[in-house]
């Protein structure tokens, strides 16, 4: 329950974001497959600043839905007609082709707009943000790309980096794609690049290669509006604290 509590919570996070990204609702199959080669299926709902997900971990099945608007997530074990309900941070949605605003929302950080910069022959704005804290100062420059609201570049104080630039323009199951690779720096390390296929009508990647060599893919993408129901816990279901609720005192689950 514990490892699937986990993936199921990553799963949230990783769908809640996307959900901000989102222009158009739609429907797939999930086909994600391991460095070592193992494979699982799932699908994939996008609704109206909701996603819902479904898979299955050690022969459970579970249902991940994910409202980024409203901050919350809910974890549904159908075997067991039962459901988890967890606070995450809410994501307001992001208009097409609106540029993204880093400073938006943040609290103890200095965030100002520098200006306008072209990064890699895109348009990009210049933001500036630093912090405080022990004593220290940190910052972080980041380039939004004016068109799609996503950084271009990262330039941390501690000398890493991120930069994404598109290599082409391509085809996934007949959709018109683009393919970007990100590369991420570090102090002492070599760089490590992974690629995203990303589907401007829709918002969102519909194919991914990280750095290990595993991958994640959209097939069978079906676009037009998703039901409500979907995106709700079905009447009847039981309601279970997560694990680290659970204990006297809110002690942490026992390992």
């Amino acid at each position: 329950m514990k490892k699937l509590l986990i993936n199921a919570i990553g799963i949230g996070v990783w769908a809640a974001a996307l959900s901000a990204l989102a222009g158009t609702q739609f429907a797939a199959e999930t086909v994600q497959t391991t460095a070592q080669g193992q494979v699982t299926n799932g699908k994939l709902f996008f609704g109206d600043n909701r996603v819902r997900t479904e898979g299955a971990q050690d022969g459970q099945q579970f249902v991940q839905i994910s409202d980024s608007a409203n901050g919350v997530s809910y974890m549904i074990l159908p075997g067991q007609r039962s459901y988890m309900e967890m606070r995450m941070p809410g994501t307001a949605p992001l208009p097409q082709g609106k540029p993204a605003d880093p400073c938006a929302g943040l609290q103890g950080v200095t965030c100002r707009k520098v200006g306008s910069e072209a990064i890699g022959g895109r348009a990009a704005t210049r933001w500036e943000l630093s912090s405080s804290a022990g004593g220290q100062t940190r910052s972080m420059t980041q380039w939004i790309d004016d068109e799609r609201g996503t950084p271009l570049r990262v330039q941390s104080s501690d000398g890493s980096a991120t930069e994404s630039k598109l290599l082409a323009k391509e085809q996934h199951e007949g959709r018109a794609v683009e393919k970007w690779e990100t590369t991420v720096t570090r102090a002492g390390q070599q760089p490590v690049s992974s690629l995203q296929w990303l589907d401007p009508e829709l918002g969102v990647p519909v194919r991914g290669k990280a750095p290990d060599g595993s991958s994640f893919e959209l097939r069978g993408i079906r676009v037009g509006p998703q039901v409500a129901e979907l995106f709700t816990v079905p009447a009847g279901y039981q309601k279970l604290a997560p694990p680290q609720q659970a204990q006297p005192g809110g002690a942490p689950p026992p390992r």
